[in-house]
């Protein structure tokens, strides 16, 4: 295949992708609609069990929450299982409301807009398809006729050389079929001349057309693809809503949409599907009487993929396109990073708390130690000496002692202790930041 003559570079469109010989641009085209139609169907019917799955989950859990729990037990456990009951009430009235909400914002829409888009590729597929069987009959009659005139030329070209060899009767007959041929070419040359003008206009009105009904078929695939991205990336948050367990599992969907490009998806279908550039130019007429005949073998002769033109249509921009894109979460705990969630994922590493109690601990057991054996002793010394010196040795040491501990029970602990806890704080603080 020769290669194609460059242009002026513009976007890979389906317009400029889709041609080719004998129209082979439009079987990938058509095969694509319908491929949309049913990939349409089975989303719908895959979110329409969907939601009757949650709907029958929903059902079963809130007839288990109706069901007797707990009815002989007493205290905090009667409580707990009162409690039990209660949320798994809470989560079938949440799976209700999920089964709900997928088929009036995922099941729904999804149905009008696929019916939207069987309508307008409807009308569009109808008149291409009208149009080709149009072209494909003209193509035929210009064969039949050419090939007919082409014949009718070459009996006049025998009865002519067979005028010089024959004579009497055998030259009468020859010169009256010679003259019934020409007649009957004038007849084939005028209706080959008209199937080559009506296939001319023909082919023009095809391009026309097929060029139109390219960028129409690339709209319809821009919203379809843009709208099931938005459709999927809904689901994921609703489903997300509902179990912060599944949340692993929505966000892969997210990271598989957020890859996903519409423009990447047309480039690629162009790339793997596209059947060229090349618009074939329509049939040469051929006088064939005029001895054509042999200009035509030579040209025959020649690739016939050489004669055509290239595809360079510009695209304009489809306003359609990206009307709708994806909502972030709205799940708190997605966004967190001190919930329980985020602790479980090792999102960040809890503090023990254990080290603030040591920390008090250990400051306030030192002061208290401390103040109380400076200022203890000095009180218990004194007390000790006065009473030692009233009632003898052995009392003012027990009074002394006494003393003492009294001091550091009633003065000491209760002003020194807060301050320890208070330290053990704030080192905790410092270590946290």
């Amino acid at each position: 295949m020769p290669a194609a003559t460059e242009g002026p570079t513009v976007a890979l469109s389906f317009a400029n992708n889709f041609w080719g010989k004998e129209d082979a641009g439009v079987p990938p085209l058509l095969d694509r609609m319908l491929a949309a139609k049913q990939t349409n169907d089975e989303l719908r019917a895959f979110y329409a069990a969907r939601a009757s799955i949650e709907d029958e989950y929903a059902r079963k859990l809130l007839s288990l929450s109706r069901k007797s729990l707990g009815s002989h037990e007493t205290g905090g456990l009667k409580t707990s299982l009162d409690t039990v009951r209660g949320e798994v009430e809470s989560i079938a009235k949440q799976h209700s409301s999920i089964a709900n909400q997928m088929k009036t914002e995922l099941e729904e829409p999804l149905a009008a807009f696929a019916g939207g888009m069987k309508e307008r590729r409807k009308i569009v597929q109808n008149t291409v398809e009208k149009l080709l069987k149009v072209k494909v009959q003209q193509t035929q009659s210009v064969n039949k006729s050419r090939d007919k005139y082409e014949q009718e030329c070459l009996k006049i070209k025998g009865y002519l050389a067979q005028g010089h060899m024959v004579m009497g009767q055998e030259e009468r007959k020859n010169k009256a079929k010679l003259e019934k041929t020409q007649i009957s070419l004038a007849t084939s040359n005028s209706e080959y001349e008209m199937a080559i003008k009506a296939l001319e206009d023909t082919t023009a009105r095809w391009n026309r057309e097929w060029k139109a009904a390219a960028d129409k078929f690339q709209d319809l695939e821009e919203e379809r693809l843009d709208f099931t991205k938005s459709s999927l990336w809904t689901f994921a948050n609703i489903a997300s809503t509902v179990c912060v367990s599944d949340d692993a599992s929505c966000e892969k969907i997210r990271l598989s949409l957020e890859k996903m490009e519409v423009e990447k998806d047309i480039i690629n279908f162009i790339t793997e599907r596209g059947t060229g550039q090349e618009i074939p130019d329509p049939p040469k007429y051929i006088n064939f009487c005029r001895g054509d005949v042999e200009d035509h073998e030579s040209i025959a002769s020649v690739d016939p993929e050489d004669a055509y033109s290239v595809a360079q249509f510009p695209r304009s921009i489809n306003p359609a396109f990206r009307s709708s894109s994806p909502q972030p979460s709205t799940y708190s705990s997605h966004h967190d990073p001190n919930s329980s969630l985020a602790r479980d994922l090792a999102h960040q590493d809890p503090l023990p708390r254990r080290f603030e109690n040591l920390s008090g601990s250990l400051s306030g057991n030192l002061s208290e130690s401390l103040f109380g054996s400076l200022f203890g002793s000095l009180f218990g010394s004194l007390f000790g000496n006065l009473f030692g010196s009233l009632c003898g040795s052995r009392c003012g040491n027990l009074c002394g002692n006494l003393c003492e501990s009294l001091f550091v029970r009633l003065f000491v602990s209760p002003f020194v202790s807060p301050y320890g806890n208070l330290f053990g704080i704030h080192t905790l603080l410092q270590v946290e930041s």
